[in-house]
């Protein structure tokens, strides 16, 4: 079992590190972040929990070795996302190395939706899943899959206050804060003479579960803070290439002045760079 984990834990960090080398182009483009100022570092004031892993009788090699079928699976908010489908595609090529079947599927921010998928897999007879998503839904169920001796591993940007097996988390102030950091730096190296208020900006936010929320707050307190930038035009829960597309269309239709795209997921952000490519061909 601690294999397994480790292996999920691993490339959900791989992932993670990915996506923010994406936004630079070097040591020499990446803003120092070792230490913030301590009049403007947001804080995560959020009590911890005292959660015990718990542990399963599962033993998925040992399954493996006497021949037996092994499903696993992963359940999630979205896919559509590069990044998170690269997670999911990732594990999906792993687990069949190990000779682990590996299915996912996601619920598009329905719940109760989400709770027929994991019983559906449940019913399949699955020995490990891997849960995104606002935690809080999923804690009577994670503890019955527990009581089977299924694996359970949250995922995402959200404490999780009940049992599970693992979790893979990223603490969402620090993501948001170092987004901002970055954008700031490009800013300065772009605009160094900008006037207050004269970089009009446009900014897509993803989904309103908790992680999400705190990352939005954290990431306008400290980007909003800079007097050059003006929020201008904002469209809320996109998340593909496509829709990344038509919000830069339609946020230069409305302010042709715009200068900063602030997107929280790769995927808007290529959609954006393939419209603003576009219009200078």
């Amino acid at each position: 079992m601690k294999k397994v984990l480790a292996l999920i834990l691993a490339l959900m960090m791989i992932f993670a590190v990915a996506a923010f080398s994406g936004c630079s182009n070097g040591e020499d483009d990446t803003p120092d972040t070792s230490t913030t100022p301590d009049d403007n570092t947001p804080e995560d004031n959020t009590p911890e929990e005292d959660v015990t892993p718990r542990t399963s009788g599962n033993d998925i090699q040992a399954m493996l070795d006497a021949g037996e079928e092994v499903l696993a699976a992963f359940v999630n908010d979205q896919f559509s996302d590069s990044m998170m489908l690269g997670i999911a595609e990732s594990l999906k090529s792993h687990f069949t190395d190990m000779g682990v079947t590996f299915e996912y599927a996601s619920f598009e921010s329905d719940y109760t939706q989400a709770i027929t998928l994991i019983e559906n897999y449940e019913t399949m007879g699955v020995k490990l899943i891997i849960i995104g998503g606002k935690p809080d839904n999923f804690a009577d169920i994670s503890q019955r899959l527990l009581d089977e001796d299924i694996i359970v591993v949250i995922f995402g940007q959200n404490k999780v206050n009940f049992p599970v097996s693992a979790t893979a988390n990223s603490n969402a102030f620090d993501v948001a804060y170092n987004m901002a950091l970055m954008a700031q730096h490009w800013l300065d190296e772009t605009y160094p003479d900008a006037a207050e208020g004269s970089i009009h900006a446009a900014q897509s936010l993803n989904s309103p579960n908790d992680g999400d929320t705190d990352r939005t707050t954290v990431f306008e307190m400290t980007i909003y803070s800079d007097p050059r930038v003006e929020r201008v035009y904002t469209q809320d829960l996109i998340y593909d290439v496509n829709a990344g597309y038509t919000f830069a269309e339609e946020a230069m239709i409305y302010d042709p002045d715009i200068r900063l795209f602030l997107c929280f997921t790769e995927s808007v952000a290529m959609g954006v760079s393939n419209y603003i490519c576009s219009k200078d061909e």
